[in-house]
């Protein structure tokens, strides 16, 4: 028979064994930081999304596209930092990474977009010109029709280009002026509506020489004679295209435009400055 002693023993090491056993439930610490992995991944996309914007020269709308992508990649870049530390650093790089793209881009937009808009005004700009001197050349071809079918008299107004040389009325519109086309069903139509309102449907002063000349298409006025021209403010106040009789058309700066206006304005036509700025 056991001694006493042995079955204290054996019984103390029975009561250990069927104790119950503490399970740990504790969400592991190597669980991803979601919100630090999709910052990251949404800041490349901003980084993308604003290259594309401002350096292919095709949309703006892509680089202002770009701005909430780049808000977004920040929150989430904080949210990662507050979870990196709650699991010892976890994600902490991924989270780093968000929120220093999605800083740089949204720094790099408020530098660029400006100058983005900037050379996009200049290159309509200088579309706007182009537009503009082919409308005046078309006037001038106007101008050389209705000459040559009235024994090259000139019109007494450019109205008449509509009725009697078939001109239409939107090559009077400088694109960058804010005149507005004339309009009406037929050809007399708009002749009376674009003659009742010149300052709204037409960009260009006619210039008439003198009373009842001939047109510097048959070399009867100098070729440098002004036949039409515009307003200074039209181009950003950078310069005016002006109509010679040759039926040329020339692009003069703003200081070149300011002295052939003086002239024409003192009844210098030909303009003597516009031989000395050539």
């Amino acid at each position: 028979m056991p001694e006493p002693s042995v079955l204290a023993a054996s019984d103390s090491r029975l009561t250990e064994s069927s104790a119950p056993v503490a399970l740990d439930y504790a969400v592991p610490q190597r669980l991803t930081n979601v919100p630090a992995l999709v910052g990251g991944f949404i800041a490349v996309v901003a980084f993308i999304t604003a290259g594309i914007g401002l350096f292919s020269y095709r949309s703006i709308f892509m680089a202002l596209l770009s701005i909430p992508v780049a808000i977004t990649a920040i929150v989430l870049g904080h949210a990662g930092q507050r979870i990196a530390r709650e699991r010892s650093g976890k994600g902490r790089s991924a989270a780093r990474f968000a929120l220093v793209a999605g800083t740089a881009v949204l720094l790099m937009l408020v530098m660029m977009i400006p100058v983005h808009l900037m050379a996009e005004r200049r290159a309509k700009e200088r579309a706007n010109r182009l537009i503009c001197a082919n409308n005046l050349m078309q006037v001038g071809t106007g101008l050389a029709i209705y000459a040559y079918d009235h024994g090259g008299i000139l019109p007494p107004d450019l109205a008449c280009l509509i009725s009697d040389a078939n001109c239409l009325a939107d090559i009077f519109i400088c694109p960058s002026s804010s005149n507005r086309e004339a309009s009406g069903a037929t050809a007399q139509q708009t002749t009376a509506a674009f003659r009742a309102d010149m300052k709204r449907h037409c960009s260009y002063v006619f210039v008439t020489p003198a009373a009842h000349v001939t047109t510097g298409f048959d070399l009867k006025v100098p070729a440098d004679t002004v036949l039409a021209y515009e307003s200074l403010h039209h181009h950003q106040n950078e310069g005016i295209n002006i109509l010679l009789a040759d039926g040329s058309v020339q692009w003069l700066n703003n200081t070149q435009a300011t002295a052939v206006l003086a002239d024409l304005s003192a009844g210098k036509n030909p303009p003597p400055s516009l031989s000395t700025s050539q």
